[in-house]
């Protein structure tokens, strides 16, 4: 699914008109729709992020194509530059490929670790039940 339809689904669940929540972000209501509807299809860093904090969700809900529960509180502005750098960097956002390219796999990287760790910890609980 992508940005524009998870932003979609998030206002709708915690219904909100597109007027309320384009009037939050300091929007107009127009740009949030083509936003929605995948006519924008880059989404800048600020205005993620703010979307993030405004529909309460992690930043990794867009960064992986399903909806995930991986917390990266402390590699927040991280993330949203990966997650733009995957939908597409603006000339004017000045990132360094090589470094996003970086980033991204040292996330992808902490993903596959903390998926590796919650699974250990599922089967430390089959031992404990014994």
């Amino acid at each position: 699914m992508d940005i524009g339809l998870k932003i979609k689904k998030l206002r709708e669940n915690r219904r909100l008109s597109q007027e309320e929540l384009a009037h939050q972000l300091n929007i107009s209501q127009t740009k949030l729709s083509n936003i929605e509807n995948g006519k924008t299809k880059k989404v800048g860093v600020k205005m993620l992020s703010k979307i993030c904090d405004l529909l309460g969700v992690n930043i990794d809900y867009f960064l992986d194509k399903k909806e995930s529960s991986t917390s990266y509180k402390n590699n927040r502005d991280v993330c949203v530059c990966v997650c733009v750098c995957e939908e597409g960097i603006n000339d004017k956002d000045n990132f360094p490929g090589n470094i996003l390219k970086q980033i991204k796999l040292l996330i992808l990287d902490n993903q596959e670790k903390t998926q590796r760790i919650a699974s250990l910890e599922n089967e430390l609980k089959k031992y404990r039940k014994k």
